[in-house]
């Protein structure tokens, strides 16, 4: 709907029939309360929207679960989620056997799928990937704008996989308060957001990288 101003008729039913449409689909995703969660996907919808101004933003409902889907990137950059007690009781206690096993189906499918980057969403619980592209253009920008987020020569550790070569970079920030369960996956206990790239694409992207930590214009 226009902001500041009359809805016309037509914009009412619009509303009214994406509300329902998206009532149906939180019914069918077994969220509990579809009508009260179909308002609150509508309010989140209209944030993510004014955030990123001029981008389309699309909606993926899973099981419980909305994801907020940048179109141009495809990447998850908010979301929705209804957890049982059961999981809530999964996500504060952190078991490393899970941890290695969860970070090994995923850097297969990161080899067999050919994908850039691997990560773990704090948001999704759960291993994404994305192109250098998508990563310059949805996360890194971001990260500009709040000042403080920093790539530590310390927090750049090489591990090989057969005969590809990989750097995990974790980035820390006074933002980043959740441990990295990739690094705990390899023993160590740090706060901040790791990401998996192959050696030979760190070195290629790691000048324009460094930049746009700095500012998101500048250009390499």
């Amino acid at each position: 709907m226009a902001s500041n101003s009359t809805p016309t008729p037509q914009e009412v039913c619009e509303f009214v029939e994406l509300l329902t449409t998206i009532k149906k689909n939180l019914t069918d995703a077994k969220f509990s309360n579809p009508h009260k969660k179909a308002m609150e996907v509508m309010r989140k919808l209209n944030e993510v929207q004014q955030k990123y101004k001029g981008k389309s933003i699309g909606l993926r409902i899973e099981e419980r679960r909305v994801e907020f889907i940048h179109h141009d990137t495809q990447i998850c950059v908010d979301y929705i989620q209804e957890i049982t007690p059961v999981e809530e009781r999964d996500m504060c206690f952190v078991r490393k056997a899970a941890e290695i096993e969860r970070f090994h189906k995923s850097i297969i499918h990161m080899k067999k799928e050919k994908e850039e980057i691997m990560f773990y969403s704090v948001h999704l619980n759960e291993y994404r990937n994305a192109t250098w592209e998508e990563f310059f253009n949805t996360q890194v920008d971001e990260w500009a704008g709040i000042g403080d987020v920093e790539l530590l020569d310390d927090n750049i550790r090489s591990w090989r996989w057969g005969k590809q070569k990989y750097y995990r970079i974790t980035f820390t920030s006074s933002n980043f308060t959740a441990m990295s369960r990739t690094e705990f996956a390899f023993g160590h206990m740090i706060d901040g957001l790791t990401y998996v790239v192959k050696k030979e694409d760190f070195k290629k992207h790691k000048k324009e990288l460094y930049y746009r930590l700095r500012d998101p214009k500048q250009q390499v």
